[in-house]
C-alpha cells in the first residue's frame, strides 16, 4: 500500500528495465490521484501516465530535467496525450503499461487508453507508482523484463 496525505509521493520498484510489461490490480482511497513512472533517471526525468479514477481521465507526459536552465526553465514538461476510460464505482482496475523501444501503452481493464510512439527518453531505468492525497493498493504486481526493439532508432512501423 502507498500514500500520500498531502502532496506528491513517488515509490519506486525494486526492478529496473527500459523495455518491459508491467501488470497490476489497483485500488484507490481518497479524492486524491495516483500514477505510474516509466524510465525515469535519479533525478526523476520520464513518463508520467496519471490517472484520475473518479473521474475516468488518463494523460501521459514527459517530465524531465533541462541541464542548460536555471529557476522555472530547468524543467520541460510535456502532455503528450490525453484520454478517458470507465469508471469504476469501487475506483479498482486493472493495469498493463507497456514500454517497448519508443513505443508506449497503457491499457485499462484490458482496454488500451493511451498508446503513443517517443523516443525523446529512452535512457531512464527506474519503474513505479506516484500517489498525489490519497491511498494507494497495488494487488497482483508483475513486471516482465522485454528484449527492445533491434532498430536502432527504436521506430515502430
Amino acid at each position: 500500500e502507498l500514500s500520500s496525505q498531502s502532496g506528491y509521493e513517488v515509490y519506486f520498484l525494486g526492478c529496473e528495465a527500459v523495455d518491459f510489461r508491467m501488470r497490476s490490480r489497483v485500488r484507490l482511497d481518497g479524492l486524491g490521484k495516483f500514477g505510474i513512472i516509466i524510465r525515469s533517471d535519479e533525478e526523476a526525468s520520464g513518463y508520467y501516465i496519471s490517472l484520475d479514477v473518479l473521474n475516468g481521465f488518463a494523460q501521459v507526459r514527459f517530465w524531465g530535467a533541462r541541464d542548460d536552465a536555471d529557476g522555472e526553465d530547468s524543467f520541460e514538461y510535456t502532455e503528450l496525450q490525453e484520454n478517458h476510460f470507465a469508471v469504476n464505482q469501487d475506483r479498482a482496475h486493472d493495469l498493463v503499461a507497456l514500454a517497448w523501444g519508443g513505443y508506449l501503452e497503457l491499457a485499462v481493464d484490458d482496454v488500451v487508453v493511451l498508446r503513443i510512439v517517443d523516443t525523446r527518453f529512452m535512457k531512464g531505468t527506474h519503474i513505479g507508482f506516484y500517489v498525489e492525497s490519497a491511498r494507494l493498493s497495488i494487488a497482483d504486481l508483475s513486471v516482465e523484463i522485454l528484449d527492445g526493439p533491434e532498430e536502432e532508432d527504436h521506430s515502430i512501423i
